[in-house]
């Protein structure tokens, strides 16, 4: 028979405690589980683990300590923000690091004020490095830049295929806030990324540094007026990635049709064209990224 006062206390026990169970796992390209990565939590509170054989890790020990347990590890994260970080010598992982949030409490599906894990903080470790660098670019990305407004882009990039280009680089494909695809890459001898969103009236191409949570300085957005093929001036991108939506799950930000987007974005660059050469001064565009732009647009050209 079950002791009533025991699991009342229990039970209360759960009530009174605050935080979190944080779990995830690292795996390789094919899925498998990577034993032996180290996995650091950082943050309001400081922690090391190990994964297990099936490549998993959890920072908590709540189900241990109801089963009367022993552990040096805290029965729960307490609320705050944290990084999880993989690392093993000659692994490089993607994404490099993982951002959470705990709140709390974290509700479960078992019963009210269960603890529940904030699970799916996972990794994937890569022996190919360019693939890991094609990797960065998985994700919900917020690009933004001023013309003479500041304008706001985002983009949903998800499936790389085998496919490379000819500096050794993945493509990898996604979509815009609208639905249309896009392509991108990475450039290895470059050490670059750059993505191509094409429009009726205006393609929009990206070339940018990062490290897989942000764009880093000297990053450009180029408009290409696609009746003319001219070129805009090289206006400083800025950009974070913010989540790991899927696709299907990404909300547009404005209902406003793209086509009227695209026409205001290209009279904002012909008042700031008009206004450089009323000063004398010539637009220089680097001709790599026009290489990166012919390339990646005969892969979009292609699925039409």
């Amino acid at each position: 028979m079950f002791n009533r006062s025991f699991i009342g206390l229990l039970l209360l026990s759960i009530v009174l405690l605050s935080g979190c169970i944080i779990t995830g796992k690292v795996t390789d390209g094919n899925g498998n589980g990577i034993e032996g990565v180290t996995v650091t939590l950082t943050g309001a509170a400081n922690l090391t683990t190990t994964t297990n054989s099936n490549g998993g890790y959890i920072f908590g020990n709540f189900f241990d300590w109801i089963l009367g347990f022993t552990s040096d590890n805290p029965i729960l994260i307490i609320p705050g923000s944290y990084t999880v970080t993989p690392t093993k010598a000659g692994s490089s992982f993607t994404p490099s690091s993982i951002g959470v949030a705990v709140t709390a409490k974290c509700y479960g599906p078992l019963a009210a004020d269960f603890p529940w894990p904030v699970g799916g903080i996972n990794f994937e470790v890569f022996s190919d490095p360019i693939l890991a660098k094609t990797e960065l670019l998985k994700g919900y990305w917020h690009f933004y830049y001023t013309i003479i407004s500041t304008w706001h882009d985002y983009y949903t990039l998800y499936y790389i295929s085998g496919d490379r280009n000819d500096q050794g680089g993945y493509y990898i494909y996604g979509t815009d806030e609208w639905g249309y695809l896009v392509v991108a890459a990475y450039w290895p001898d470059d050490g670059i990324w750059s993505l191509l969103s094409e429009g009726i009236i205006i393609d929009q191409f990206y070339d940018f540094y990062t490290n897989g949570t942000n764009v880093l300085p000297n990053s450009c957005y180029y408009q290409i007026d696609v009746a003319t093929g001219d070129w805009s001036q090289c206006f400083t991108l800025y950009g974070s990635k913010i989540g790991y939506l899927s696709a299907l799950s990404q909300e547009k930000t404005t209902d406003i049709d793209p086509i009227v987007i695209e026409e205001q974005k290209r009279q904002e660059v012909r008042e700031t064209e008009t206004l450089r050469h009323t000063r004398a001064e010539s637009a220089f565009i680097d001709e790599r990224a026009k290489e990166k732009y012919r390339c990646l647009k005969e892969i979009l050209d292609s699925l039409e």
